[in-house]
């Protein structure tokens, strides 16, 4: 993943709090977050090209796929049944 890239984490559920941590560990570099649940097709177009994302993370159980060319799985988030998937999203 380039340094000036822009990195979406979608989450699960109503509690951000894993999502955030994402943003915390990756800083300064851009960290968008966002509830899988809000992942509509229209909704993450436009997302998408406003901030030109290219890559994401996904938690969940299991993860909602906003549109990944491929995955990788990254195990459990400690503490939780949740999977964490990484990976480019499909142009």
């Amino acid at each position: 993943m380039p340094a000036d890239s822009v990195l979406l984490v979608t989450y699960s559920g109503t509690d951000p709090w894993y999502a955030c941590m994402w943003q915390r560990v990756l800083y300064p570099r851009a960290v968008i977050t966002f509830p899988s649940a809000g992942l509509s097709g229209a909704a993450m177009a436009r997302l998408r090209a406003s901030y030109r994302i290219q890559y994401a993370v996904a938690t969940g159980s299991p993860p909602a796929d906003p549109g990944f060319a491929r995955t990788q799985d990254l195990g459990n988030v400690p503490g939780s049944p949740d999977r964490v998937w990484f990976g480019p999203l499909s142009r």
